[in-house]
């Protein structure tokens, strides 16, 4: 009898002892998990954090960029309506005359009275060297219309005649993916999966890739040289030089 007992009591102490084991086992899982799920919201909460922060940011650049264009439009909006009074008056104001010769930023093309081209001013030169640099790169390459006449068109635009090649249907996309943006066919055309009308009108060859180049102020030389690199790469077989 009394070794039943004693028995009964090892079993007691036993499952004591499991049921404490159990307790703390549970106890310790749980704070794993509960400490991974607060880890996880926690970086949740952070990257959370990060993305508001960027986007606060992005919007205020915007802003500033917004409020800039603002303020650099409000500017040329006046010294239009202030050149247009000199414009009208029977004796301008010279200061008017000199301010806008000294401005960098105002293109300035003089014409005698039959408004024959005689010279500029603040005109980019970026179009006038890109041309040269086709012309001593490439064989045959053309300009439609008069792109390339810096007297009878746009210093910010040139359209492009390039030779039959293979790469022709490519020329646009293999740009695009050497961050060269350019543009297919003409403004008048632009978005539209048919060939241009004015192309057509100029009788430009099919088989010639036409592209549209812009320039701005904000174009440089050097982003000249890496274009005019990109187009020997595609080109190098029709090449004049290497």
């Amino acid at each position: 009898m009394t070794k039943l007992y004693s028995n009964k009591q090892r079993w007691k102490i036993i499952l004591a002892l499991l049921g404490i084991v159990l307790i703390i086992g549970f106890l310790w899982y749980s704070n794993v998990v509960t400490t991974r799920l607060k880890n996880e919201q926690t970086n949740h909460i952070k990257k959370w954090a990060e993305t508001v922060k960027k986007k606060a940011d992005l919007v205020k650049l915007t802003n500033q960029t917004f409020e800039q264009l603002k303020t650099e439009e409000e500017r040329k909006v006046k010294l239009y309506a202030k050149a247009i009074k000199e414009i009208e008056k029977d004796l301008p104001d010279f200061d008017m005359a000199l301010y806008i010769i000294s401005d960098n930023n105002i293109p300035l093309i003089l014409t005698d009275d039959k408004n024959n081209y005689l010279t500029s001013a603040n005109i980019s030169l970026e179009k006038k060297y890109f041309i040269e640099k086709l012309q001593s790169n490439f064989q045959n390459i053309r300009f439609n219309g008069e792109s390339e006449n810096l007297e009878k068109s746009l210093y910010t635009v040139l359209n492009v005649s390039f030779p039959p090649s293979k790469i022709k249907d490519m020329l646009l996309f293999s740009l695009d993916i050497n961050q060269i943006s350019v543009s297919g066919g003409s403004a008048c055309s632009s978005g539209s999966n048919v060939g241009s009308h004015v192309l057509a009108a100029l009788k430009v060859e099919p088989e010639r890739a036409s592209v549209r180049f812009s320039f701005s102020k904000y174009n440089t030389f050097e982003e000249i040289d890496y274009t005019i690199g990109k187009l020997v790469q595609l080109f190098e077989p029709q090449l004049v030089q290497k």
